[in-house]
């Protein structure tokens, strides 16, 4: 049902298919690259394994958080994308966290090539 075997509890329950525009950095002409989650970047660290967040691609609902993200290393040459998620690509976290943040455990049949979305930075 998901795109990667999930840990136990996972995703949490307070998680639901919804319709929402998000922000994400992204890797320009990459949509692939650019819905890893955690376990596909990083697969040599095994705790990843074990942690259920990690499974789950992260979405802001706002871009302050972006400030800090793009001046990280590992992000040179990423972009800002406003990404239109549906209902059918997952299940997302219900509220949002005190900095915007909301996790997508995506279904197994989530194609990143089809994701509408929108350079903004």
């Amino acid at each position: 049902m998901f795109k990667s075997a999930l840990p136990a509890n996972c995703p949490p329950s307070e998680v639901e298919e919804q319709e929402k525009v998000l922000y994400r950095l992204v890797v320009l002409g990459d949509p692939v690259e650019s819905f890893k989650n955690h376990v596909e970047l990083f697969p040599e660290n095994k705790d990843y394994l074990k942690q259920c967040r990690t499974h789950g691609i992260s979405f802001f609902d706002n871009l302050k958080p972006f400030e800090d993200l793009l001046s990280k290393e590992n992000n040179t040459g990423k972009a800002i994308a406003k990404v239109e998620i549906k209902k059918n690509h997952g299940v997302l976290t219900k509220k949002r966290s005190p900095k915007g943040h909301y996790t997508l455990w995506a279904y197994d049949h989530f194609d990143p090539a089809t994701v509408n979305m929108e350079i903004v930075k």
